[in-house]
């Protein structure tokens, strides 16, 4: 028992409360699927960042290796405002996770589509915030 907790229950005072929680990051991280001789991988040292990054993303490859998709870690699955330059710029599928949910931002040749593709069902209101971000995606001029 910690010397804190026990000093508490000695003077009949409650444990303090942790503090809070800092916020989480609305993007940990990217990474880059790439094929190369018919081998799929990750390649390591391939730096991208989707929010908050450039307007212009651009990606330096290893020699010999194709891009195939970006796959980036987020505190929330709902594409954000700025993720269809993935497809537009690098044109490549973008797969977002959060937690154990996974889903992909594609186009069909027509219009902006997602799919959730692993974990808990998105709810009602990210099901709503996902059709307004694909009609904002599908009506922005290209």
């Amino acid at each position: 028992m910690s010397a804190l907790l026990l000093i508490a229950l000695m003077s009949g005072q409650a444990a303090p409360a942790p503090g809070p929680r800092p916020p989480e990051r609305p993007e940990s991280g990217c990474a880059v699927v790439t094929e190369s001789g018919g081998r799929v991988g990750r390649p390591r040292g391939v730096p991208l960042r989707v929010l908050g990054g450039p307007e212009r993303l651009a990606l330096v490859l290893p020699p010999g290796e194709r891009l195939r998709a970006v796959l980036c870690r987020r505190a929330a699955i709902v594409p954000a405002a700025g993720d269809d330059r993935v497809l537009l710029q690098l044109r490549v599928p973008l797969n977002l996770s959060s937690g154990a949910r996974r889903g992909v931002l594609e186009h069909n040749g027509r219009s902006y589509v997602f799919r959730q593709i692993a974990g808990p069902a998105i709810s009602a209101a990210e099901r709503q915030a996902v059709a307004a971000r694909l009609g904002a995606f599908n009506r922005a001029p290209r």
